[in-house]
């Protein structure tokens, strides 16, 4: 007699959900059975992460998990009853999230959904060199909306992948930003399936896709700076007559052509692979001879010397933290401290030309002066010492004093 391939599934809600073999357990604990370990609850918040470790390997209840400095291995292969375990970042809930961050952070899964049922969302983060390793399907948004951000070094690893699942009246996003953070794909992936979905690949970093890359009537695929590698000798044309393309130019998103999109071929002879500046990033992560490298656009923010972004929100290494929604407000920003402001297009992190909406004026600033700052209307220069709009305080050099923002500059 066929033993029965029941599932258990680890479900992230806000009513710390878990279904085992199909049958609700509810409060907090996955009971053990034989092959997989036991996981229980406890708490932890993004400035203190609960530290999974391997000798209990507990996780976290509530509706915002963080895991760090260690890793978890949730299960590759069935056990006795030939059981598999899935990862769920909002099964029936909504706002779920799941961080996986540090560089010896691995969590390890079968499968994995983000946002799994109509009506439910989630999020994942995997951040700062950490590791999400599935075998199978990592599917973000399969009838909810789900959300995937993977950043300053973090990695993820599918064999089928897809944004925007099912159908439905929810969108759903991946953004892969930074040199050195990367998705690898042995399978297809689809963007845009049957509902919204998009795919960004910013800043460097690598998207690689063994299968297909395509995308539906409702996907986009976003590259500004970053590098998409498809298995196969492709052209620019064959990739974008399958896989609808955006290229960020400076100041809009266009569409992706074969004037603002380059297709290199790694055939190990004319273009070799270890010969490559891609190579000094990815080189120790992945073989690319073979693979046809696809790459264009300018870096979003490349002014800023970010890589790290959260929902639009991104953390500049000199200008502090912004958030900027380019397809809503092109090079708009609002910045923590000084409120709405335009970023000019052209700017570098060495001259970076800003119209501070606040005070109605131009500024010069960039990573070697900020926070000193040199106004184009009073020309004078200036240093930022506290607040945030509509109460900053700056330091006058003409004046030689300290001013505040409520009684004029």
């Amino acid at each position: 007699m066929n033993t029965p391939n029941y599932r258990k599934k680890l479900v992230i809600t806000t009513r710390s959900l878990v279904i085992l073999k199909g049958v609700i357990l509810g409060f907090l604990t996955l009971l053990p059975t034989i092959g997989l370990q036991a996981f229980t609850a406890g708490n932890g918040t993004q400035a203190n992460p609960y530290v999974i470790d391997a000798s209990d390997k507990t996780m976290d209840a509530g509706d915002a998990y963080y895991l760090a400095n260690s890793s978890i291995n949730f299960g590759l292969s069935p056990d006795f009853f030939g059981a598999y375990t899935i990862i769920y970042v909002g099964y029936h809930a909504t706002n779920n999230q799941l961080r996986i961050s540090g560089t010896d952070t691995t969590v390890t899964a079968y499968t994995s959904y983000v946002g799994f049922s109509s009506g439910s969302s989630g999020s994942v983060l995997v951040t700062d060199g950490a590791a999400w390793k599935n075998s199978t399907i990592v599917g973000i948004g399969a009838n909810g909306s789900g959300d995937l951000t993977v950043e300053n070094g973090g990695s993820i690893s599918s064999t089928t992948a897809t944004i925007g699942m099912n159908a439905g009246d929810h969108a759903s996003t991946a953004t892969v930003t930074g040199s050195g953070s990367f998705w690898k794909n042995t399978g297809d992936m689809w963007v845009g399936l049957h509902n919204t979905g998009s795919l960004t690949v910013k800043n460097g970093a690598l998207v690689v896709v063994n299968g297909l890359l395509s995308t539906g009537t409702d996907g986009t695929t976003y590259i500004a700076g970053g590098y998409i590698a498809k298995k196969g000798q492709a052209t620019t044309s064959g990739i974008t007559n399958l896989c609808y393309i955006k290229v960020y130019d400076g100041a809009n998103w266009v569409a992706g052509t074969a004037a603002n999109l380059t297709a290199t071929y790694y055939d190990g002879t004319t273009n070799v692979w270890s010969a490559t500046d891609l190579y000094k990033t990815y080189g120790d992560k992945i073989d690319l001879t073979g693979y046809t490298v696809i790459t264009g656009g300018q870096s979003l923010f490349a002014w800023a010397d970010t890589n790290v972004s959260e929902a639009d929100w991104n953390d500049s290494s000199w200008y502090g933290w912004f958030y900027a929604d380019t397809t809503t407000f092109g090079n708009w920003i609002w910045h923590a401290a000084h409120g709405w402001q335009y970023v000019a297009s052209g700017s570098t992190s060495g001259a970076t030309y800003v119209w501070d909406n606040a005070t109605q004026d131009w500024w010069f600033t960039s990573g070697t002066y900020y926070p000193y700052i040199y106004d184009y209307s009073t020309a004078s220069w200036y240093y930022y010492v506290s607040g945030a709009t509509p109460n900053r305080v700056l330091w006058s050099y003409s004046a030689n004093k300290s001013v505040s923002e409520g009684t004029g500059f």
